[in-house]
């Protein structure tokens, strides 16, 4: 709205001006836009570096001397250092993964009913690698193991 102010001759624009509430409302927006874009930068960092470790991963599949692929297989990992164990089971496609291992040197135990138990020693895990073990397993008796002791493995 336009107001001609007839003494003077001055022209004010009210209309260009908002009021005091619809100013505050709008920079109160503005400034909550400003904070959220902030707090999702900030969480976005802190998830990054959240997500770095210091550990590595030990990971494999285990199969028989066919080449086929030995599900239900038990694996032990132990760290020869503090004798910490870590058991897992392997997939239906015969893939296992110790995720998050403390760096050190581990040993390997894979053992399965029908077939010679394989224990692989000195295997080293390093911060933020991945250490991949193929084993193919024999088929024996539950009593025979097989050590294999500084065998090859792979780090990524």
């Amino acid at each position: 709205m336009v107001q001609r102010n007839n003494d003077i001759g001055i022209t004010s624009f009210r209309s260009a001006i908002p009021n005091k509430e619809e100013y505050a409302t709008k920079v109160f927006f503005k400034l909550m836009s400003l904070l959220f874009v902030v707090l999702l930068l900030v969480s976005g960092a802190s998830r990054q570096a959240i997500s770095q470790t210091t550990g590595g991963t030990l990971r494999g599949i285990v199969k028989d001397g066919t080449g086929a692929v030995i599900p239900d297989a038990v694996i032990t990992a132990t760290n020869e250092a503090t004798g910490a164990r870590f058991n897992t089971v392997t997939s239906s496609a015969g893939l296992f993964s110790f995720p998050n291992l403390l760096v050190g040197s581990y040993s390997v135990s894979i053992e399965h009913t029908g077939f010679n138990t394989s224990v692989r020693k000195n295997v080293a895990v390093s911060a933020n690698h991945v250490v991949d073990v193929e084993t193919i397993l024999e088929v024996g008796g539950v009593a025979t193991i097989v050590e294999v002791v500084g065998g090859q493995s792979w780090c990524r």
